[in-house]
């Protein structure tokens, strides 16, 4: 351990060729920690983490539910927890569980309950969410809270319950982005602006990378870190680099980074044909990993798909180009049971499963202190209903 610190609050500054001041956020580092790697020097304990990790459409319950073929460590994953084998040591699987809650349609009335724990009146979740609840008492960054999204694949109904699963309270929804531009615009670029419009334009029109801005600052922090605080900060640096890197491959002209207009509508790297692309997943998962691990937010949601969203996995083979909900899911023949299952739906939910493993694997791959940020993070993963073809409320 190094014998000078350094404080959890400090970033790496620069400023652009616009006048634009800029402000990268750092992870946490050995040299800000005491002794032991436990707890900060200063004395405050490491940072714990929420994210609730949405996906609608619900799963094969049979195929889910872990058998009872070991004890402890030594549990073997169902078919369709298979994906996230990579992190298998930080997963519990909790079933048995059942939706009492039954005075309103299904999916918002499921998506209510497994993130409220409460029902839904005048097409409003009645309680707050988990994740608004966590971020009361856990506080930390420069977001209280962060909502982003892989698709916003519009399902029916004019419940916000079906356009988000985070809520503040009654009428009072969070509702996410989904546009990778505008995510990382508000998360790396946003606060140095303090949301001025005029000066976030300029901060767009500059062709110079974020962290070519601030190379000189971090060549200063880094000449006081040790070998493996080094390579941690690399790895962050490298991780930006990459995301910007990936938004300006994933449909851009330029290296800027638009303003988004409407959030429903705007941004040309969104998904604009309900299919839920991995690559919008994949940079979506890294900008909230990153985000989580420097300290910009503690608490999150992240929604894969929204509730009965008519999805289109046709990204995965030709057999699925079909709307996921409405015919995949409620119509295709199978039973739930280990044979003779919807074959199609299990893709879906594999593909599912493999997006959450993107996420949580950034995670378990970030160290911390003694450990990884996976280790000081809980992700709630859930859906609106259990078996979707009869809108099961039990898994």
């Amino acid at each position: 351990m190094p014998t000078k610190r350094l404080s959890r609050r400090t970033v790496l500054r620069g400023a652009l060729a616009s006048g634009a001041a800029l402000a990268v956020p750092l992870p946490i580092l050995d040299i800000m920690l005491n002794e032991k790697g436990t707890a900060f020097a200063q004395g405050g304990a490491l940072p714990k983490r929420y994210c609730t990790w949405f996906f609608g459409n619900g799963i094969i319950p049979a195929l889910w539910n872990p058998t009872a073929t070991g004890t402890g460590s030594g549990w073997s994953l169902s078919p369709e927890l298979a994906p996230l084998m990579s992190v298998k040591p930080w997963l519990t699987v909790v079933s048995g569980l059942k939706n009492m809650i039954g005075n309103a349609s299904p999916h918002p009335m499921g998506s209510a309950a497994s993130t409220t724990g409460g029902s839904v009146s005048n097409n409003s979740a009645e309680l707050a969410s988990i994740d608004q609840i966590v971020a009361g008492v856990n506080s930390g960054g420069s977001f209280p809270s962060l909502e982003l999204g892989c698709s916003d694949a519009t399902p029916n109904g004019p419940e916000n319950t079906l356009h988000t699963c985070s809520h503040r309270g009654p009428n009072a929804p969070n509702y996410p982005e989904f546009d990778p531009h505008a995510a990382f615009t508000r998360m790396f670029m946003g606060a140095s602006t303090n949301g001025n419009a005029a000066q976030m334009m300029k901060v767009n029109q500059s062709k110079k990378s974020i962290l070519d801005a601030v190379l000189a600052d971090g060549a200063d922090v880094s000449a006081l870190l040790g070998a493996q605080d080094k390579s941690r900060l690399s790895d962050h640096l490298d991780a930006i680099r990459q995301i910007e890197t990936r938004l300006a491959a994933m449909g851009t002209t330029t290296s800027t980074i638009p303003i988004p207009t409407d959030p429903q509508t705007s941004g040309i790297t969104r998904d604009t044909k309900s299919e839920a692309p991995m690559k919008v997943n994949d940079v979506m998962a890294q900008m909230l990993a990153v985000a989580l691990a420097s300290g910009i937010t503690n608490n999150a949601t992240f929604m894969f798909t929204l509730p009965a969203a008519h999805v289109y996995y046709r990204s995965i083979s030709s057999d699925m180009n079909a709307d996921f909900h409405d015919t995949i899911a409620h119509t295709d023949a199978g039973n739930n049971a280990t044979t003779g299952y919807q074959t199609r739906y299990h893709t879906g939910v594999i593909y599912a499963m493999t997006a959450l493993n993107t996420f949580a694997s950034q995670l378990s791959t970030m160290t911390e202190g003694t450990g990884t940020v996976l280790d000081n993070t809980l992700i709630y993963v859930t859906s609106c209903t259990g078996w979707g073809k009869v809108h099961d409320t039990s898994e």
